[in-house]
């Protein structure tokens, strides 16, 4: 089994072998230097301090759901000043090293309440992003109503998000499994799934059995992922007080002339229905 499982390229996300990214190692420089940050979230920062005639590095900025901070170290190399949070302690963990290691403040890396609070005052950040983090949210209004809370009138939020139409399961490598009912329908859609070696390999899944494998991945699937549409997006957080926008054409300075053309249009299209979707929110001010 092993040695069939060797004959398997790993994937890679920005040319790191998705292993090293697991939550359960420690971040290194190393990653740190190939890693390609997400365009879109810098265009956004760049854009806020251009139009708002502010220096990058006095710009409050928070990535919401930061893993173990990657981006959020890469942007603070760079320049920028961002905090990111996590629900979760062991990537945080994982990657405070490398934020000491870095000279960072301790603080950019912060562990959150499982009740989504933080202890950050009211109207404190200027931006708030996420990338593909809300679809692992449970109690995705409590959340809305903290990032409201902690954004300043005029702030503002982009948030990327695994489009709700895409077949593709990106966290178990399973096609259709997120639009099966959670019930055993979709438990013996994933033991199919494993039983052709189609899965993540997650290591410390390594030495269980075919069945008790599939349970993991299924207790993960209904647990730890919560799939809506970006229309369900834009109601939860307009509901709370953002102006609520699908897309990043709604951020000035994002795109370029290239984006009325009908090609353009017509990847746009299947990206924001098919593959990531944006959602981009302003508080308005008081």
């Amino acid at each position: 089994m092993s040695k069939h499982k060797n004959l398997i390229k790993e994937k890679e996300i920005h040319g790191i072998p998705i292993s090293a990214l697991s939550k359960h190692k420690g971040l290194t420089k190393d990653q740190l230097d190939i890693f390609i940050p997400n365009y879109n979230i810098i265009k956004c920062i760049d854009s806020y301090c251009s139009r708002k005639n502010i220096k990058k590095d006095k710009v409050k900025v928070l990535d919401w759901g930061c893993g173990k901070g990657l981006e959020v170290l890469w942007l603070n190399s760079n320049g920028y000043n961002v905090v990111g949070i996590d629900i979760d302690k062991e990537p945080i963990q994982n990657g405070l090293g490398l934020a000491k290691d870095l000279g960072l403040i301790k603080d950019s890396l912060r562990v959150i309440s499982d009740d989504n609070k933080t202890s950050f005052t009211n109207d404190y950040f200027d931006l708030v992003f996420s990338n593909q983090c809300f679809e692992h949210v449970k109690d995705i209004d409590s959340v809305a109503n903290e990032i409201y809370r902690t954004t300043k009138p005029g702030g503002e939020g982009y948030h990327e998000l695994p489009a709700f139409l895409n077949p593709y399961e990106g966290h178990l490598y399973m096609l259709f499994i997120h639009w099966l009912p959670k019930n055993r329908i979709r438990l013996l859609g994933i033991l199919f799934y494993v039983l052709i070696r189609r899965e993540p390999f997650w290591p410390e899944l390594n030495d269980l059995g075919l069945i008790d494998k599939s349970k993991k991945y299924y207790d993960y699937s209904i647990n730890k992922t919560f799939y809506r549409s970006t229309r369900d997006f834009k109601n939860i957080f307009s509901k709370v007080g953002f102006d609520s926008k699908h897309g990043s054409n709604y951020i000035p300075e994002i795109n370029s002339d290239k984006s009325n053309s009908y090609w353009y249009r017509f990847k746009k299209f299947l990206k924001i229905n098919f593959f990531i979707e944006e959602l981009y929110l302003k508080k308005p001010l008081r």
